[in-house]
């Protein structure tokens, strides 16, 4: 668990003197639903455990105020607070011993994401970081990656298998065409519109995937840059979460599809469904090397990539 505030290096203390062998086999956590947190300030009373969190709801005059909570119940006087502070991220919490642990891809393997691994045992008798869970983190939305929301409800990774198997059979369309059938990149190179139309399996040397590689870069600020600037403004976690679900490949690869029968290619595997994505990213990469960042991102506009994606 990172260490994000002195009762999250409670958890882990060991006292001088402890046998830590008695805990050979402790309970397993059990795990919450992941949650998407924002990152906040708070206090909680070492008497009572209550957390009271600062922001502007309760302060006045567009000043930052503390949650009124009451008195300490704990005892016959006045609170005994002490700083705690979350940063935003995934998370989910041990719903036994309140312990966090982070999800992300800083945990996974490759570009996969995963878990964090927690070496503290599960040992219910924190009262701070439930008051922590149940006032504050439970009210959190649970995350829901992107792959599971439009695999499920709108089938686009088997619409993607379907289009990519169609185009085994088909023939390829020429370049002139394409610039026929899409004035806007009718100026660009005429050797970045062929290295950005070509697989792979066509040509292992001078294919899309260096053009893709700067492409994946130019969409991903566009995205962040349109994230930022919303109102009112998110914190980084927020903004963290929907751009990965915005630059999710099979929701990129929808922009890419009417381009695929101009792809000159070999076989395609239709598990390759990454394909079309890296299509839209190299012809994006193409457009930043020929103009610039000021229209690569104009591109991004008018191709909707953030409004058709959240919507």
């Amino acid at each position: 668990m990172s260490p994000l505030s002195p009762v999250a290096k409670i958890d882990v203390a060991i006292s001088p003197g402890d046998d830590v062998r008695r805990n050979d086999n402790p309970p397993a956590h059990t795990w919450s639903v992941i949650h998407v947190g924002g990152a906040f300030h708070s206090q909680y009373c070492a008497l009572c455990h209550r957390v009271r969190l600062r922001n502007h709801e309760f302060g006045s005059n567009k000043k930052l105020g503390w949650q009124s909570i009451g008195a300490c119940v704990a005892e016959d006087t006045q609170h005994s607070f002490e700083p705690y502070m979350q940063e935003s991220g995934l998370l989910r919490v041990c719903t036994a011993c309140f312990v966090q642990q982070k999800y992300g891809r800083k945990f996974g393997t490759g570009k996969s994401c995963g878990f964090e691994t927690v070496h503290a045992p599960c040992t219910p008798s924190q009262p701070t970081l439930r008051a922590v869970y149940e006032q504050v983190i439970a009210k959190f939305p649970e995350y829901v990656p992107a792959e599971e929301v439009h695999t499920q409800s709108e089938g686009l990774v088997a619409d993607l298998r379907v289009r990519l198997e169609e185009l085994q059979v088909q023939p390829v369309k020429s370049m002139d065409d394409f610039c026929v059938e899409f004035p806007r990149f009718s100026n660009l190179h005429s050797d970045l519109l062929r290295e950005a139309l070509t697989h792979p399996t066509a040509d292992y040397g001078k294919n899309y995937l260096r053009l893709a590689f700067l492409g994946d870069a130019v969409v991903e600020l566009f995205v962040i840059d349109k994230l930022f600037t919303v109102s009112p403004p998110e914190d980084n976690g927020t903004i963290t979460v929907k751009k990965s679900q915005l630059v999710a490949n099979h929701m990129l690869s929808v922009h890419a599809l009417p381009y695929l029968a101009y792809l000159r290619r070999g076989l395609i595997p239709d598990t390759d469904t990454k394909a079309p994505c890296d299509v839209l990213k190299a012809l994006i990469g193409a457009y930043h090397i020929q103009w610039g960042y000021d229209h690569s991102r104009e591109l991004c506009m008018d191709l909707g990539i953030v409004r058709r994606s959240t919507g």
